[in-house]
Parts: C-alpha cells; sequence; structure tokens
C-alpha cells in the first residue's frame, strides 16, 4: 500500500540528484516493499520532477565567442550595479509609505475609530461565514507540508512497508456438507471462518474427490482501502479436466467476501440471502458452497453477471463449460 511517507520520501531522494534505480533499490532492501507499490508510486512522484529541475550552468555561462572577457566583465558589472540601484529606491519608496501610512494613522486615530465604530454598528446583523480552515489547508497543500514533515522526522530514514498479517494455516479437514453438521463443526473450518470474519489471511485442504481442495482467506490493501476476498483453488498435483478437456490443476475462482449468499430453504423456490456469520464453522461451509456452486446457481451461469460482482478465476469457464456440455 503506497503510503504518505513513501511518496515524501522518493521525491526527497530524487530531489537529491539520485537514480531512480539507487531510490528503488533502497525501498527493496532496506524497507520491504514491493515493485508493484514502488512502480504506482515513482509514477505518482516522477511527473512533478519537472517543476524541480534545476538549470543547467553550462546555460547560464553561455556567452557569444566573440565577446571579450574584459567586456563581459565589465557589462555584468555594469548591469550589477544598475541592479541595486533600482532595488535601493524601490525599498527607500516603500518604507516612506510605510511611515506616512502610520503618520496618518496616528494623527487621524479618533476619526478612523468613530467611522469604524459607526459601521460596525450598522452592520450589527451581520455575520463573519465561518471556515473550517483545516480543509482548506488540505486541499491547498496540506498534505505536501504533512509529506515534508514526515520526511523532517525521518530526516531521511527509508519508510518501512504496512506491515501485512500473517496467514493463519488452518490445517486440513473434508469439505463441508451443509446437510451433515459432523462435516463442518470442526476447528478447520472454525478457523477459516473466523478469519473471514475479522478478514485475516488463512489458508486450509479440504479434500474432496470433484471440487477444489485449496481453501484461502485473502486481504488486499487497495491505497487506503481493504478488501476480503475468498479463493477456492485445486491442487498444482490434481489430475481432473473439465469436459473441455482442460486440465484443472492451478484453476481457481476467487469473489469478494461480501457477495457470500446461502440457500433459503424456506422458499419452495430457489432463492438466497444473506450467509450465516453466528456459527463461523457454518460460515466457511457457506463461503465454500457458494464458490463451489451458488455463485453459478444464483447467476443463472451467466459469465458477464459473476464477473460484476468482482469475481476471477479460469474455475467459472470450466464451470460454465460444463454446464452447457451437460445441456446438450
Amino acid at each position: 500500500m503506497i503510503t504518505p511517507e513513501l511518496l515524501s520520501y522518493i521525491r526527497g531522494e530524487l530531489g537529491k540528484g539520485r537514480t531512480r534505480e539507487e531510490v528503488r533499490a533502497d525501498l527493496v532492501k532496506g524497507g520491504g516493499w514491493k515493485e508493484e507499490d514502488l512502480s504506482e508510486a515513482f509514477r505518482i512522484v516522477m511527473p512533478m520532477q519537472g517543476f524541480f529541475a534545476p538549470t543547467s550552468p553550462s546555460q547560464n555561462n553561455q556567452s557569444s565567442p566573440n565577446e571579450s572577457p574584459v567586456h563581459r566583465v565589465s557589462s555584468v558589472s555594469s548591469e550589477s550595479g544598475t541592479k541595486s540601484s533600482k532595488k535601493f529606491i524601490k525599498i527607500l519608496i516603500f518604507v516612506i509609505l510605510i511611515l506616512a501610512v502610520v503618520a496618518g494613522s496616528y494623527f487621524y486615530r479618533r476619526e478612523i475609530s468613530n467611522l469604524w465604530g459607526k459601521t460596525m454598528a450598522g452592520l450589527s446583523d451581520f455575520s463573519m461565514p465561518s471556515f473550517d480552515f483545516k480543509k482548506i489547508t488540505g486541499i491547498f497543500g496540506g498534505r505536501d507540508r504533512e509529506e515534508a514533515s514526515a520526511v523532517n522526522e525521518n530526516k531521511g530514514a527509508i519508510p518501512a512497508a504496512p506491515a501485512v498479517p500473517a496467514t493463519r494455516d488452518c490445517g486440513t479437514s473434508v469439505s463441508p456438507d451443509l446437510r451433515d453438521t459432523s462435516t463442518y463443526q470442526n476447528s478447520v473450518l472454525n478457523c477459516l471462518g473466523n478469519s473471514a470474519i475479522s478478514c485475516t489471511p488463512a489458508e486450509a485442504v479440504l479434500t474432496d474427490a470433484l471440487f477444489p481442495t485449496d481453501f484461502e482467506i485473502l486481504r488486499k490493501n487497495i491505497g487506503e482501502e481493504t478488501t476480503c476476498n475468498f479463493k477456492l483453488s485445486y491442487a498444482a498435483d490434481s489430475v481432473l479436466v473439465d469436459p473441455t478437456g482442460s486440465k484443472l490443476a492451478g484453476q481457481y475462482v476467487m469473489c469478494p467476501l461480501s457477495v457470500v449468499k446461502m440457500i433459503d430453504e424456506k422458499n419452495k423456490t430457489l432463492s438466497f440471502k444473506a450467509p450465516d456469520t453466528s456459527n463461523p464453522s457454518l460460515y466457511a461451509g457457506q463461503i465454500y458452497f457458494y464458490g463451489t456452486l451458488g455463485l453459478f446457481m444464483e447467476q443463472d451461469v451467466d459469465k458477464s453477471k459473476i464477473l460484476s460482482l468482482g469475481c476471477s478465476g479460469p474455475y467459472i469457464d470450466s464451470v460454465i463449460a460444463s454446464y452447457k456440455a451437460g445441456s446438450n
């Protein structure tokens, strides 16, 4: 996840004349940052560097080849003296104006005070609008000042990448059968269910002869937002194939946990409702059932509808291919 400290550090190091590769190497080795986060950070910072590009000394020192050194020195001295004279005159005029205003205020202070009192008396019902200066300063450079402050506090220290929670190993169990409580009331599914509820990364193996066996809870940080997903995969050594002949080994389906539903068995027609999260083991079983079959039943095996939920993975195509093969 990109942080203000990371952007400030990159901007500061580039401003020192260091190359992108030097800064990137420090952040990877010293801060543990991922390449995708650094690429995004450099894309944000690099366009700003043009505003801070120093003027080339060779351009400042260029002069006509036919111009003699003596002439250049004398012309520079003359220009410098003229500029100094003009600057002195401007400062003198400014000081005179300030003194005149102060003197006038002193001699006419009573008249000014009376005029101010009459003006404010006529505006007794007038009230000044309130402004949220925190928001205003946040829009106009507030973030830049915060980033600069962070760099000064760290004194150029390499910012560390945000900590990612360790992945729980929930163990191995059989795949759940929602009609048989003995298959989902166990510590493995309880671990997966609690991890899903708390959005903590976890993994487990659920043995099954037909459906995916690797069950994962994934936590992703995108900017300042955190998303929680489930992922069901076939093991890398699976020998199963779909009706098209494609191997299922490594195929997966991944969806946001927020889309998970459970079948409403009270209705005579097929319908889905929000899952039951009061029982973590049962909740994990509902996630597994929804990812393997329920997702396709609810969305009428329509790939566009499934993808619109934020789901992805080649397992989606395999299930749709199996469905079409069975319909023919």
